[in-house]
């Protein structure tokens, strides 16, 4: 048994054996291989690093260039409601004083009007009057009546008798 035992032992020491020289060989490997890649890894970190911080400057710059339109914008826009509502004003009170003239134009023409009539009235009233008058003053000479009393009266006084007395147009 002894034997076997020396063959089991030496079959773990060639394993291991075995082992230390692969191990040797990784780490020959990676001694040799490693730095190229870490170095080439750390080449691409820093480059996309270096990109990175590129966009993030000039996010970082056109988002101030957006702010500056954005305020800009703002500006412009309280500039343009400003304006909008001083010129609504001045309208309202364009519109106000042209509706005050249209109204005192009406009123005027209205009241022009009126007076034209109230005069057109007032002859038709004194041309019925005349007419009137001048019909019973013939209906008095016609009945012969005392035409010196009708000389005596007065124009009003005739238009009041003949209010007064309207039978004496009668025929």
């Amino acid at each position: 048994m002894s034997h076997q035992i020396t063959l089991l032992q030496a079959i773990k020491e060639s394993n291991l054996l075995n082992f230390a020289v692969f191990l040797g060989a990784i780490v020959w490997m990676l001694q040799k291989h490693l730095p190229s890649l870490t170095n080439q890894k750390n080449a691409e970190l820093e480059s996309a690093l270096r990109q990175a911080k590129e966009r993030c400057r000039l996010a970082e710059e056109q988002l101030s260039v957006a702010e500056r339109e954005l305020r800009s914008f703002k500006d412009n826009l309280e500039q343009m409601k400003a304006d909008s509502e001083s010129r609504i004003s001045s309208l309202k009170a364009d519109l106000e004083a042209e509706k005050e003239r249209a109204i005192n134009n009406l009123k005027n023409k209205y009241e022009r009007d009126l007076e034209s009539l109230k005069v057109n009235m007032r002859k038709q009233i004194k041309g019925q009057l005349s007419r009137m008058a001048l019909d019973l003053a013939e209906q008095m000479l016609r009945e012969n009546k005392d035409l010196k009393r009708f000389d005596e009266l007065s124009f009003a006084q005739t238009v009041k008798m003949i209010e007064t007395q309207p039978e004496l147009l009668k025929n």
